[in-house]
């Protein structure tokens, strides 16, 4: 298979349109972005790097988790994308993310974090690895509750 992961153009995206007042975004609401991924950014063409962009989003507030899918998983860009292995997680296989050790691993090592951020009702974008033609999907949802976010991490 011939796939490739544009990792910069799911944070641009995010960055763009996911917490826009259209899309359900408010100021002085704290802003999350749950990063899945099963690759690492492919470089080439017109990639842009994946950390500067997170760096950007950090600096205007947005809180980046990751999650980290399969063996092809670059641990070091998801840490670094992350801001820090706290908020950077890994899974051996897409089965293991509806394990509850795989759960509770999340809600216990990001518990203070997700909790601070989820005062009030963000904005989650998930986006999945591209296909060659460079394609990104990103479907939005607005939980109410910490329990929704572990639904959504349960339910991929």
């Amino acid at each position: 298979m011939n796939f490739t992961t544009k990792v910069d153009r799911a944070l641009r995206l995010a960055q763009k349109d996911m917490f826009t007042s259209a899309n359900g975004g408010r100021v002085g609401v704290s802003k999350l972005i749950i990063l899945l991924t099963d690759g690492s950014q492919t470089p080439g063409g017109d990639a842009e790097d994946p950390e500067r962009i997170a760096d950007e989003l950090r600096d205007d507030g947005v809180v980046i988790l990751g999650v980290g899918i399969g063996s092809a998983v670059n641990e070091t860009e998801l840490s670094h994308i992350t801001g820090g292995k706290k908020n950077a997680y890994t899974a051996a296989t897409f089965d293991s993310l509806t394990d509850n050790e795989f759960i509770h691993k999340i809600k216990n090592g990001s518990c203070e974090i997700v909790s601070s951020v989820l005062q009030s009702t963000p904005t989650i974008a998930t986006t999945q690895a591209s296909s060659t033609d460079g394609h990104v999907s990103n479907p939005g949802v607005k939980p109410s509750s910490m329990l929704h976010l572990f639904w959504i991490l349960r339910t991929v």
